[in-house]
């Protein structure tokens, strides 16, 4: 019976590691959401992310025109945007998921409810 009751905790105790790994080391990422707003370039069927002009005074958004990713989901993304991490956004381990499921903390996302973005 000793025995038994070794074995059990100790499977108990290996459990609990695996699921504190789990929740404090893996990472969740959500990707572009259909109605997330993009700089579309028709002619190339290229499409970026708004910021990235923002954040790199590039030239040649003007000539380009602002949908949703709904209506480009056939475009290829800009290499440069999705190098640099724009079309996603990294939401943390699922133990940050649960906290704001239960109304402690709001994480700021990358995209809005509406598709505009955060940043």
């Amino acid at each position: 019976m000793k025995s038994l009751f070794t074995y059990l905790k100790t499977l108990l105790i290996i459990t609990l590691i695996i699921i504190v790994i789990y929740v404090f080391a893996t990472d969740a990422t959500q990707t572009l959401p259909k109605n997330a707003e993009v700089m579309v370039d028709d002619s190339l069927r290229i499409y970026y992310s708004p910021q990235y002009f923002y954040d790199y005074k590039a030239n040649g958004w003007e000539k380009l025109r602002l949908t949703t990713y709904n209506e480009v989901k056939e475009y290829n993304p800009d290499p440069k945007c999705c190098k640099l991490g724009y079309f996603t956004d990294e939401l943390g381990s699922p133990f940050w998921g649960w906290v704001e499921s239960m109304g402690w903390m709001e994480k700021k996302r990358r995209w809005n409810k509406d598709g505009s973005w955060n940043w």
